[in-house]
């Protein structure tokens, strides 16, 4: 799903300044432990989601430990762009 996209922005001569931010906002778990969709568990099906920035100036394969959320996703792509941050 990706992969079309970053071979097209290398095609494009893009890649290089180009920063692809796929994330989502929650997991669903789709029969596993005998549930559908959100259930009343916090189970990492739900909890553990897409984070992935790929960029010029982003490392490869880098897991984080801490956790993360669709908040920081501004923030951290401001940062990227060295742009300020929106109060």
């Amino acid at each position: 799903m990706i992969r079309p996209l970053l071979e097209c922005l290398q095609r494009l001569n893009l890649a290089d300044r180009t920063i692809v931010a796929f994330v989502s906002d929650h997991g669903e778990q789709f029969q596993k432990h005998g549930g559908l969709f959100h259930g009343y568990r916090l189970l990492s099906e739900l909890t553990r989601v897409a984070w992935i920035l790929r960029g010029p100036e982003i490392p490869r394969r880098v897991r984080r430990a801490d956790p993360v959320s669709l908040i920081d996703l501004a923030p951290t792509l401001t940062g990227l762009l060295r742009l300020p941050a929106d109060p």
